[in-house]
């Protein structure tokens, strides 16, 4: 049965705070500051977690994969790799990587992660190019050889991965059918007017949830160890776009304390984004107060 998606995405606004106002078992209520939005024009709808009630759970999530992951050759300026996930992943109602079963078609195996905090699923014979690095607001109509395929700004902004503590990588963590793909930028700098970059200790990750074909992967935004305005997002997009651009989710544009973390607890708790598909929706409407579907995608 299709979801109404006005009606869940009511239901959504509504439930946050409530269960930001009830807080944890406990725990003093906090304030309902926590940040939802969508649904765009396919469904998906983002959640963050400035109230862990409703959000999703940094301590559940997290999973530094700096030494254990495969390097990226990306530590430089607008530097490309292309990956081949041995899982599957579903966005906007497309599949890429490695299908389950042979008669589940995917566009491409391919996915490409660029230096400037991009994120693509590549087209069949699309090659992985170049990624501008001045941002824009999504959607974003004025790159389609970069927006073709499927389009994730994780954090696009005009980064500069070539510090001496600078490194990327990506791994799957899990077991099938409950596999992630992950994806982290570590210790990412970002380039200064005049040239060179400003070192941090920055650590930008995507983890992205297996799909068996039925519903939309989960997609997951993490930020660690953010300390200034730029990497606050005060010049990044963040956000989701369907391939070809017919859909876009936007979380902030140049927005500044996008990513900061949240300071209501101690030690603040880094800041997570969850983007959920339309088929996902009424489920998380009803277990976000404490039976995550998210728990059964832990490693």
């Amino acid at each position: 049965m299709k979801e109404s998606k006005p009606l869940v995405a009511a239901v959504l606004l509504l439930l946050g705070p409530v269960l930001s106002a009830l807080g944890p078992a406990g725990v003093a209520p906090r304030p309902a500051m926590f940040t939802q939005g969508g649904p765009d024009g396919y469904g998906y709808l983002f959640i963050d977690n400035i109230n862990e009630t409703a959000g999703p759970s940094y301590t559940e999530l997290w999973q530094d994969i700096s030494t254990s992951g495969t390097q990226l050759a990306i530590q430089g300026d607008a530097l490309w790799a292309t990956i081949q996930p041995p899982m599957m992943v579903r966005f906007y109602g497309q599949n890429w990587g490695a299908a389950p079963d042979p008669s589940i078609p995917v566009e491409s195996p391919n996915v490409g992660i660029n230096s400037n905090g991009i994120v693509r699923l590549l087209g069949a014979g699309q090659s992985n190019t170049w990624g501008p690095d001045w941002n824009v607001a999504l959607p974003d109509t004025t790159n389609p050889s970069i927006t073709d395929g499927g389009f994730i700004a994780l954090f696009w902004d005009d980064l500069y991965g070539a510090g001496a503590n600078d490194s990327a990588q990506w791994q799957v963590i899990g077991n099938a059918p409950n596999r992630r793909l992950v994806i982290q930028l570590t210790n990412w700098d970002y380039y200064i007017g005049g040239g060179g970059q400003v070192e941090t200790d920055m650590t930008i990750q995507i983890q992205i949830s297996e799909s068996d074909d039925t519903a939309d992967s989960e997609i997951y935004f993490i930020y660690v160890g953010v300390t200034d305005a730029r990497e606050g997002g005060d010049s990044a997009t963040i956000g989701i776009q369907a391939p070809g651009g017919t859909s876009a989710l936007q979380y902030s544009f140049n927005t500044a304390n996008s990513t900061t973390p949240d300071t209501s607890t101690t030690p603040p708790t880094p800041r997570v984004i969850r983007f959920i598909g339309p088929a996902f929706v009424a489920v998380s409407s009803v277990t976000q107060a404490g039976t995550e579907p998210e728990s059964a995608l832990q490693a």
